[in-house]
């Protein structure tokens, strides 16, 4: 009777816990926009343990079937798998990349291998394997070209995740993956301070780089921001990614051996249309050819107008261009070859304008129409939010844009 008192109470502290927590409940906001403005941080961890454990009873039903495996109740029963899971993610992940902290980062990282120790239960359950398997050597001539394009892909992810292995293989394999998954959120966490460093140092964010480059007159800023830039995460603080980045490499070398592959890139390119690293090295050699000879021509053009400034005195005799000259040359080369200067065709294309001519194209070529939703709930008040209509004028979606950096954003242009 004890015990049954103690599940009961468990019951109703799970049930308690689900209705407190935004991400675990149905969402009253217009169009199911996630309310921002409710989630806590602590909100998270629950929510994905959740997911991970609504999932998990979804794939045991389909394993757990005495039907014969076919694409809707195997197939197609997995894809519809995972709702709140794929809600939850798709919040947390987004987030951390635009209103990142060092909270937040603490959470993603717990999240990252729960979700990878997760993904990989998936993919390597040989019970699954088999019933996918089923499907794919069986007649698929009544399934649509899309169904068919699904079914093949999940059917070939089983082996590029190690199904086959052996179980100490398997064992090593997981190891591996919640070690890249953690080595590349650490990266991408060294990354965001290292943007903001460069722009407590310069006074622009890192996204302003190229921009600063071009107009910037100062010779010794631009050497001194060329280095800075290039030189993120190779600095030798705490936010030095070089050990990072030889570690994450080991480990996909290893991965690739474990999974039959001779590298990495060939691992990566089996699926794609490359197919190969013989294919891409060819691809890029002659781009390279074409662009080096390119760069030779434009590098004599920029040098005869930093001739001129150094025969009116501007810079040393004796100067060459360097990498930090580029684009301020270039730019100069520009004006005086096409008579093309940017500032003046820059107030023709702000943000607003160029907007609204994709959203005109898209309506043009695909009746889509788009149009600014006031009065929701967004995760920053930098961010806009947009009404996607087809031309039935039926709802297709709603998207958000955030284009402007900050300290909270992530990656190159954060």
């Amino acid at each position: 009777m004890k015990k049954i008192a103690i599940a009961l109470t468990m019951i109703a502290a799970m049930s308690s816990c689900a209705q407190k927590n935004p991400l675990l409940q149905e969402w009253d906001t217009p169009y199911g926009i996630p309310p921002f403005d409710k989630i806590q941080l602590t909100d998270y961890i629950p929510a994905v343990e959740a997911g991970i454990k609504q999932q998990k009873e979804e794939l045991d039903a389909i394993l757990n079937s005495t039907e014969t495996p076919t694409f809707e109740n195997t197939v197609a029963a997995y894809e519809r798998s995972g709702a709140i899971l794929a809600k939850v993610s798709g919040i947390l992940f987004n987030l951390v990349e635009t209103e990142g902290n060092e909270e937040m980062e603490k959470v993603v990282e717990e999240a990252t291998a729960m979700l990878t120790e997760h993904e990989d239960d998936m993919a390597m359950n040989k019970t699954f394997y088999e019933r996918v398997k089923a499907v794919f050597d069986a007649d698929q001539s009544g399934l649509t070209r899309e169904q068919q394009v699904v079914l093949k892909k999940l059917y070939e992810s089983f082996t590029r995740s190690g199904v086959g292995l052996d179980d100490a293989s398997q064992e090593r394999l997981r190891e591996i993956n919640q070690k890249i998954a953690a080595s590349q959120q650490k990266f991408g966490s060294n990354l965001l301070a290292e943007n903001n460093a460069f722009k407590e140092k310069f006074g622009i964010p890192a996204s302003a780089y190229y921009p600063e480059m071009t107009s910037c007159e100062d010779r010794d800023r631009r050497e001194a921001m060329f280095k800075a830039y290039s030189s993120r995460g190779n600095n030798g603080n705490d936010n030095d990614n070089k050990a990072l980045c030889l570690e994450i490499l080991k480990l996909r070398a290893e991965k690739a051996r474990l999974l039959g592959f001779d590298t990495f890139a060939a691992y990566q390119l089996d699926d794609k249309m490359a197919h190969d690293p013989q294919t891409v090295d060819t691809f890029l050699e002659t781009i390279m050819n074409a662009a080096s000879a390119k760069a030779k021509e434009e590098i004599a053009d920029m040098q005869v107008i930093m001739d001129e400034d150094i025969a009116a005195g501007r810079i040393a005799q004796g100067t060459r261009i360097q990498p930090w000259d580029w684009f301020y040359y270039a730019e100069k080369v520009r004006q005086r070859k096409y008579a093309l200067d940017e500032n003046l065709t820059k107030p023709y294309f702000k943000m607003e304008n160029v907007r609204q001519g994709v959203f005109n194209a898209a309506h043009r070529l695909y009746g889509i129409s788009v149009e600014p939703l006031s009065g929701v709930t967004v995760y920053n008040p930098a961010a806009e939010a947009f009404k996607v209509t087809d031309a039935d004028g039926s709802l297709v979606g709603i998207f958000m844009t955030d284009y402007f950096p900050r300290d909270t954003k992530r990656g190159e242009h954060g």
